[in-house]
């Protein structure tokens, strides 16, 4: 080609830019100056970004919903499973309100547990997929 000294200048325009300035900058064109509209580009770019964050967030959102339940079944499993054991503790003395307190103990564990090791791998999890699919196409 023979030609070693290239430019590039960007033009960052707001978004209530009038398509005279465009048309002024336009204007400047010529066989040594080759101008390009990246508006487009950049709206289609836009909209795939925020359509990839609603699926993400909305799967993420799913998941937490199965997992509410998830823990709502085992609670209730596990107070099935453990009804003549409360039987025989009510038959030695335990009243309604200890009975409460202690499978309300055991849905706490549950929750607490669950929150720590779901939000320690969550999270990492989360940096992990952001950084590899979101930072890698989109570079934000």
């Amino acid at each position: 080609m023979g030609n070693t000294k290239y430019g590039l200048i960007g033009i960052q325009l707001d978004s209530n830019a009038t398509e005279e300035t465009i048309a002024e900058i336009r204007s400047l064109e010529n066989d040594d100056i080759i101008i390009t509209d990246q508006r487009e580009s950049n709206k289609q770019n836009n909209a795939t970004y925020l359509a990839v964050r609603i699926v993400c967030y909305g799967f993420l959102a799913t998941v937490g919903i199965i997992s509410l339940f998830n823990i709502v079944n085992n609670i209730s499993m596990s107070v099935s499973a453990r009804i003549k054991q409360y039987g025989a503790m009510r038959a030695v003395g335990m009243d309604n309100r200890q009975l409460k307190r202690m499978i309300s103990a055991e849905a706490y564990t549950y929750a607490i547990s669950g929150l720590i090791v779901g939000c320690g791998i969550g999270l990492s999890l989360n940096r992990f997929l952001y950084n590899r699919l979101i930072t890698h196409y989109f570079g934000r």
